[in-house]
């Protein structure tokens, strides 16, 4: 058969669908192509397929059984039109992308209802895709966001999965229980968030190269929640990087902020790192009833720090649109770093307390003078 374009001028459904001739384009006219039920698209191996147009392209499981995404090897499904659906069954996958071929979302798709699996091959978001539901990556399979942003309730990462970002790369996780069961690399200016009351469990290191790794805080939404990050290994704040920390004064009582604990070693690169402390309450000049917060807790090495006042190893200045009453001073306690000397926060949109770790010489020498009073 000769492929071509296919133009869905009304409403068009299938449960099984399967592409055997490379190069045929589907363009959805302003209407829906409903996928699912029981069963899928198959792509077959070495055949491109794509999807265009204004219309959606709705994915919805059903009858207990995943909608399968299965693209052959070296197969390609680039999906432009929007992707909407879901399903009722929490149990199931709306969108499970199986075979070793690689599939694209390269539309915007703002509300998605169903969890996604990749259980193999490679799934590209190089839009902007949003789902209320959480996502797995197995051993083998690869999400790519290199381009793109993922919002997503929940993230599990198998041991061999893999999660690829680059500089244009948002990742925001909000109100679910995330596992990575390796390590997670944030570089490149990419952008990792667990907020909105989530919590991620990383087993492996966690190391920022140039990018930002932001717990509770959505980066520019002095609005959103607290979240909490348990990282069973090391955490590595290179050159460039920066760690976003968010806190809640209305209700100081309590010392309500986020919660990073690293349960292995903190390593500070030779550059300035950055870390934006946030308010997320969101309106007004807030006082503070305390003057001490909980800015993370590191059992391991603290990277040659030793207790006592270690502002000197932070070079604190107010962020883009904040403004600041106090001096803010950064303790050590044991394992504890607490910030402290903040008498009150004003809130124009949006706001931020940015603290910059000093690298090169200065902590250097400061380490080594502490090291030998210690």
């Amino acid at each position: 058969a000769t492929a071509g374009t296919v133009t869905l001028g009304g409403l068009g459904s299938a449960h099984q669908l399967t592409v055997e001739t490379s190069g045929y384009v589907m363009e959805l006219a302003g209407n829906s192509f409903f996928l699912g039920g029981f069963g899928g698209l198959t792509v077959d191996p070495g055949v491109s397929f794509t999807v265009n147009g204004a219309g959606d392209f709705h994915i919805y499981n059903g009858n207990f059984w995943p909608t399968l995404l299965n693209v052959g090897a070296g197969g390609n499904l680039t999906i432009n039109s929007l992707v909407s659906g879901g399903g009722s069954l929490a149990t199931e996958p709306a969108l499970e992308k199986t075979g070793t071929g690689t599939m694209t979302l390269a539309g915007v798709s703002p509300a998605f209802g169903g969890r996604v699996e990749v259980v193999a091959g490679t799934l590209a978001i190089t839009g902007d895709f949003k789902t209320t539901q959480g996502s797995t990556v197995s051993s083998g399979a690869t999400l790519d966001l290199s381009g793109g942003n993922l919002t997503v309730a929940s993230m599990n990462v198998a041991s061999g999965g893999n999660l690829v970002m680059d500089s244009d790369t948002e990742v925001n996780l909000f109100g679910g229980t995330s596992t990575f069961s390796d390590g997670l690399t944030i570089e490149n200016g990419a952008t990792f968030q667990v907020g909105a009351s989530s919590t991620l469990t990383v087993a492996g290191n966690v190391t920022v190269n140039d990018g930002i790794f932001s717990v509770g805080e959505i980066v520019g939404d002095p609005a959103s929640s607290l979240g909490t990050a348990i990282l069973n290994n090391d955490l590595t704040l290179n050159d460039g990087s920066q760690y976003s920390y968010s806190i809640d004064p209305t209700v100081p009582a309590v010392f309500a902020s986020d919660d990073l604990t690293i349960l292995g070693n903190l390593t500070l690169g030779a550059n300035p790192a950055t870390v934006t402390i946030s308010n997320v309450s969101g309106s007004g000049a807030q006082g503070f009833d305390t003057d001490q917060w909980v800015l993370f807790t590191v059992q391991g090495t603290k990277d040659g720090l030793v207790d006592g006042d270690v502002s000197s190893f932070f070079n604190i200045i107010s962020g883009p649109g904040s403004r600041i009453s106090g001096t803010p001073v950064v303790t050590l306690s044991g394992d504890v770093f607490t910030l402290s000397g903040i008498s009150s926060f004003a809130i124009p949109e949006p706001s931020s307390l940015t603290l910059l770790v000093f690298g090169f010489l200065a902590p250097v020498l400061r380490r080594k003078l502490m090291k030998k009073q210690a």
